[in-house]
């Protein structure tokens, strides 16, 4: 790309609406005006202007309407700028291999490796919020929310893809027949059981229908950008957060990398809903037990890490820690969240100057010669 093309220039159609269910997610740089769109792209392009990007693979990615590549190049563009802060010499895959960024100090000497990895929902529920999605954005292109009514709808049975005109059809027949919004009275936070609706059904297909009265002012209801489905689908079954981060680092983690001669950290970029402190500690430091007969919190042996003292070298030495990002949005960067997790038994310390962080995770003390982890008030002196 040449230095002078801006990666993503200002569109030239105003925009102020939101994006769709299932729109790529690219088009918030490459084609909405709102404010926080502007702010986001002046971040990404000053950003990307930062970034050792010779081949322009790295734009290619972030301009992708596949989401997970377009996440994905904008998880290493943000961890190349909280490298900035404290390297001057950061090589993005160097000799065409990872991992993704090689940091060297004043002397030109090797300090360390940080590999940047991303972690999506589960393909499953992927797939349920990509149908619902699908239907969401032909209803909302259809139909306005002039009624006064907002449409939640759930869908508890799939074996095809539903029929939008179909379904259409049904949520305008069922608005028709509703009392003006003013006159019902639901909970703030209303289930599908606590609002008028019904079920929708077609071969193969049910749907639960609720119609949420509005709250806001009626001027909200000849909006031309208002959606009349605002919420996504629930999705349910085993949360497996902690099992796909461990995995997840792990395959990052391997002999692939010559490592063992500096530290190295991954970096999980998280786009889940499902992204707790707990999934993430038991990922690398292994379930919570009770040690039998004294009581006492312990940890099993299945995190990455590994903290069991029957195992003193741990179980994944060749990563020296873990940091994990939240809340990146470009139009907010000093709101992100980033937590530093170490690995106690690592080959190298990861020294915690390396990268700007947050929140910490480490050693906090010692019961009866046990380490013992938890989150610390600040990074340690070291």
């Amino acid at each position: 790309m040449e230095s002078h093309e801006l990666l993503f220039p200002e569109p030239e159609t105003t925009r102020t609406g939101p994006l769709g269910w299932v729109e790529p997610s690219v088009h918030w740089f490459t084609q909405s005006t709102l404010d926080l769109a502007v702010a986001s792209r002046s971040n990404v392009n000053r950003w990307y202007a930062d970034f050792p990007d010779t081949d322009a693979r790295l734009a290619t990615r972030l301009r992708s309407e596949v989401d997970k590549d377009h996440y994905q190049a904008l998880d290493e563009l943000f961890v190349h700028q909280l490298l900035l802060r404290r390297w001057t010499d950061i090589r993005y895959e160097e000799r065409g291999t990872g991992p993704d960024f090689r940091l060297y100090d004043p002397d030109a000497n090797y300090a360390g490796g940080v590999e940047v990895v991303s972690l999506f929902e589960r393909e499953d529920w992927d797939e349920t919020q990509r149908i619902h999605g699908r239907l969401a954005d032909s209803v909302n292109m259809r139909i306005r929310p002039t009624a006064g009514y907002f449409v939640h709808f759930q869908i508890d049975k799939a074996d095809r893809e539903p029929t939008p005109r179909k379904f259409i059809a049904y949520l305008e027949r069922e608005l028709r027949n509703l009392p003006p919004p003013e006159r019902l009275q639901v909970p703030i936070a209303p289930t599908l059981d606590d609002l008028p609706g019904g079920m929708y059904r077609e071969e193969g297909i049910e749907i639960r229908v609720g119609f949420v009265p509005m709250r806001l002012e009626p001027a909200f209801r000849n909006d031309p950008d208002a959606r009349i489905v605002g919420t996504g689908p629930m999705t349910g079954g085993m949360v497996n957060t902690a099992a796909r981060i461990r995995d997840r680092v792990n395959s990052k983690a391997g002999a692939r990398y010559d490592v063992d001669s500096a530290p190295f950290l991954v970096v999980v970029g998280l786009h889940s809903v499902f992204e707790t402190d707990y999934e993430v500690v038991t990922a690398l430091y292994g379930s919570e037990a009770v040690e039998i007969p004294s009581g006492r919190m312990t940890r099993q042996n299945d995190g990455l890490f590994g903290v069991d003292t029957r195992h003193p070298r741990g179980r994944h030495r060749r990563v020296s820690a873990v940091a994990v990002l939240r809340k990146v949005h470009a139009w907010d960067p000093e709101g992100v969240d980033v937590s530093l997790l170490w690995n106690p038994f690592a080959y190298q310390p990861w020294p915690h100057r390396f990268m700007a962080a947050t929140r910490w995770f480490g050693e906090i003390g010692r019961d009866e010669g046990r380490a013992q982890f938890g989150w610390l008030d600040e990074p340690p002196t070291a």
